[in-house]
């Protein structure tokens, strides 16, 4: 059952963070459903603005699907004029040809060599330097065990020759992880700034968006979607042609917000994942789910998340004060946090009510 949506706290927005309207000629209806098809729906939210990255024109109306409880907004941005949402979106940084330099500055050396042993007693990795009592170790702390499953996004160590594509790959620091793990990497992506940091550490990329013939069918054993599905205008369409992207017993892994996330309930209009007009189409772990088994998808797996909660609490409560939530970003107080802990407490032994929802698929 979804949460009910009664934001615990609601801030004014009385200043319009951009200024102008989306022209009209570059809107387009939406008829249904993008998730299921259903023609029936309720109003969830109206006069939607851009108050994360404050570069899209215009006001949103985001509607609840009434079949299968997915969001989605309606009017919309089109294909061709939605590039102009994401003129300031986060893709754009370089990175180091160096994968490991960064996790070291996050990192001190001893968790370092703990979570490669936990990566390579768990998924088959043989990921240096690394420690036998890593798994141990990581028994009893849920964050890095959660954060350690996610770099990986829950992907055994390949075959020899196993290929990975990652769509929407941005500065592709993912595929670099990974390609150091031992997959052969691809990367798909619409940015050509994040494209060309990704090509110059390395990274093979195509640009532009997935089609039947980006790539030959049965090309991939896995592909992957880090928060790209809720920006998708058809995500039925895209998914169903990664389906035949893949090998059979090939993995599909699926990241994106989750409307029935408790942060959600407690911030309503100012929570972070709604994102308009970036974020098309938000989903529930179920319809998620159902949408995967449609397709042909099985064992349809979420994943256990903790430790995300606290920082979409502060963007969002952040964006309840009516400030930048990256830039101006606000000490979360404390009654904020004790919620965003018993969130993440609960997202640990159910998916569907966590912040992102993480799941995992076989062809």
């Amino acid at each position: 059952m979804s949460n009910p949506v009664k934001p615990i706290v609601t801030a004014p927005v009385s200043t319009p963070f951009t200024s102008g309207e989306w022209p009209v000629e570059e809107l387009e209806r939406v008829p249904f459903c993008p998730v299921c098809g259903t023609t029936g729906r309720t109003i969830l939210y109206s006069n939607l603005e851009d108050r994360v990255f404050f570069c899209a024109p215009g006001s949103w109306t985001l509607y609840k699907c009434d079949g299968c409880s997915s969001a989605y907004l309606n009017p919309r941005p089109t294909a061709q004029s939605i590039s102009r949402a994401y003129t300031k979106y986060y893709t754009h940084s370089a990175i180091s040809v160096k994968g490991e330099e960064s996790e070291s500055k996050r990192f001190n050396h001893l968790r370092k060599i703990f979570k490669n042993g936990y990566l390579n007693s768990q998924y088959g990795y043989s990921a240096e330097p690394s420690s036998f009592f890593g798994p141990v170790v990581f028994s009893f702390l849920r964050e890095h065990r959660s954060r350690a499953d996610r770099w990986v996004r829950h992907l055994s160590y390949p075959k020899d020759n196993a290929s990975l594509l990652d769509i929407g790959c941005a500065n592709g620091s993912f595929l670099l992880t990974m390609r150091e793990l031992g997959w052969k990497v691809q990367g798909l992506d619409i940015d050509p700034e994040a494209i060309s940091h990704a090509r110059q550490a390395g990274i093979p990329v195509e640009e532009g968006v997935l089609t039947d013939k980006t790539f030959p069918p049965s090309s991939f054993d896995a592909i992957t979607m880090n928060h790209v599905i809720e920006h998708l205008h058809d995500p039925c369409k895209v998914l169903q042609i990664c389906y035949e992207l893949l090998r059979p017993g090939g993995y599909m892994w699926i990241a994106t917000p989750n409307m029935d996330a408790e942060g959600h309930r407690v911030f309503g209009i100012n929570w972070l994942g709604l994102d308009p007009p970036r974020h098309l189409v938000l989903f529930t772990l179920q319809s998620l789910k159902d949408l995967l088994t449609r397709i042909g998808f099985k064992e349809a797996t979420p994943s256990m998340t903790f430790g995300v909660a606290e920082p979409i609490f502060a963007h969002s409560y952040t964006m309840q004060q009516g400030r930048d939530p990256f830039r101006d970003l606000l000490d979360l107080p404390r009654n904020f946090r004790q919620i965003a802990k018993r969130a993440d407490a609960t997202a640990s032994s159910k998916p569907q009510f966590s912040e992102e929802l993480i799941v995992l698929a076989r062809k």
